[in-house]
């Protein structure tokens, strides 16, 4: 015969598996999907939006064609904004970087000056080309990988 006390404890285990059924049952209901999971509640119109945000895209990047300048012979000590104030003489700046090293995290000596307007990076190629920053010539080109 099976005493009380055993009963019981089959009685609060077989409670406690079917609560731990439920919680798996109801997060598997609750589950959030992410963001970029194909959902085929979505409308048709929307992935049109989406397609056209991404043109938008492509037409800004377009704005700033022929308008990033490269640098070189850059001193090692000068950051990327001291190249940035350089620069700013000739015209309005958007962008300015230097290359580094990616083990040591010293500069290259060269780098990369964007600027507002096409007309503002040729009078840069006339002006600033073999000027000097910190005792040192800078040569300066158009942007070959730029696409």
């Amino acid at each position: 015969m099976i005493s009380s006390s055993h009963s019981c404890m089959a009685y609060t285990t077989s409670r406690k598996l079917a609560k731990k059924r439920q919680r798996k049952d109801t997060m598997k209901r609750t589950t959030r999907q992410p963001p970029y999971a194909k959902r085929d509640s979505e409308p048709a119109v929307q992935t049109t939006q989406q397609k056209s945000d991404v043109d938008d895209m492509s037409i800004s990047s377009d704005q700033f064609r022929n308008c990033r300048l490269f640098v070189s012979n850059i001193p090692r000590n000068v950051d990327w904004k001291v190249l940035k104030d350089h620069f700013r003489q000739v015209g309005d700046i958007v962008f300015a970087s230097i290359s580094k090293d990616m083990e040591t995290g010293e500069s290259k000596g060269c780098g990369l000056v964007q600027f507002a307007s096409i007309d503002d990076a040729a009078r840069c190629l006339e002006v600033m080309n073999g000027s000097d920053l910190e005792g040192s010539k800078l040569y300066v080109r158009k942007d070959m990988q730029e696409r």
